[in-house]
């Protein structure tokens, strides 16, 4: 009779069961955002380089973070021996301007410093990239360094040519997501309160 009585009241419950009608399913995510179409030109055959200095090149104020690096690709080295020196946004003239990426042939007891950027309080300290005897120095200046991605190859880009650069406006002072900002250590050295320099 228990058993029975089980039974009875299972096949209540199972009777009892409700559907609930399913609407469509959800819509796939969104494709992740393709890159930007932008302008091309060929690489000319004597395009300016930017001297490396191999002095202490100062500090730059700047009054805007600089915008996301532009892609390039190394072209083939004129020589086995030289190395890639990656472009870089400079600070001219109170805007930011793209230096294209080159080659260079070391220099021997030196070391290769890439430009950096850290923003203190409200304003950028760039410093150039250079040349270092002996070890790199890379000063701190109590701020956040700003870590940069790596940018997206563009639409349409092939070896031997480069996004032309448009001159761009920088990215104000603190706004971007802040995984970008590295905190930089305990100042070492105080920027110098120095105009610009192009």
């Amino acid at each position: 009779m228990r058993w029975l009585a089980g039974a009875l009241v299972a096949v209540w419950l199972a009777g009892c069961v409700t559907t609930v009608e399913q609407g469509p399913p959800p819509a796939p995510p969104p494709p992740p955002p393709a890159a930007e179409p932008v302008q091309l030109e060929p690489i000319p055959a004597e395009a300016p380089v930017a001297e490396i200095p191999t002095e202490d090149p100062g500090e730059i104020m700047a009054t805007s973070e600089p915008p996301e690096p532009v892609f390039e690709e190394p072209t083939p080295a004129p020589a086995p021996d030289h190395f890639w020196v990656p472009g870089y946004w400079n600070w001219v003239d109170g805007q930011w301007a793209w230096s294209y990426g080159f080659w260079r042939p070391p220099m021997v007891g030196y070391t290769y410093v890439a430009p950096y950027y850290e923003v203190v309080g409200g304003q950028v300290v760039f410093v150039r990239g250079f040349w270092s005897a002996g070890p790199p120095v890379v000063r701190s200046y109590g701020g956040t360094r700003i870590s940069f991605v790596r940018p997206v190859r563009p639409v349409g880009y092939r070896p031997g040519v480069r996004v032309v650069v448009r001159p761009p406006v920088g990215v104000r002072i603190g706004v971007r997501p802040a995984r970008v900002y590295v905190k930089a250590g305990p100042a070492k050295r105080a920027p110098r309160p120095a105009a610009a320099r192009p």
